[in-house]
């Protein structure tokens, strides 16, 4: 009989010690995939403009911190819908949460500035579309 219950008690405390594990290494990779997944950039829709042949955008983001390697999208598109990549201010970078909004996008487009053209700006998790007018 007691071998019997000494089965039993082994294999809860085994149970028990797989649940704890379960949970380090669940908590473990959630702060990690948290790192990749929850990249968040914001361009106000006011911060955002064409002035004098160059396009302009300021950002700020939710992320404790976002490094400009993690932005892999930045491109504008015409009325024609013809792409145009763009380069980051990375001097700019990072942003950090919290702080006041940095420019992100200085694109000159000089005389050929007219129309509206949409500014496409994404981490690995979103996007985030912004139309600019240029007169």
């Amino acid at each position: 009989m007691r071998k019997g219950i000494e089965s039993v008690i082994s294999v809860i405390i085994l149970l028990f010690i797989t649940v704890a594990l379960l949970g380090v290494a669940w908590t473990f990779l959630k702060s990690l995939l948290d790192i990749y997944t929850q990249d968040q950039i914001q361009i106000p829709e006011s911060l955002a403009y064409c002035q004098y042949g160059t396009i302009e955008a300021y950002a700020t983001t939710t992320n404790e911190i976002l490094n400009a390697d993690r932005v892999i999208i930045k491109d504008l598109i015409d009325s024609n819908g013809v792409k145009t990549a763009v380069n980051l201010v990375t001097a700019n970078f990072p942003l950090k949460r919290g702080q006041q909004a940095k420019k992100i996008i200085d694109y000159n487009c000089g005389s050929s500035c007219n129309g509206t053209r949409t500014l496409v700006i994404g981490t690995s998790t979103m996007r985030v579309t912004r139309p600019i007018t240029c007169s």
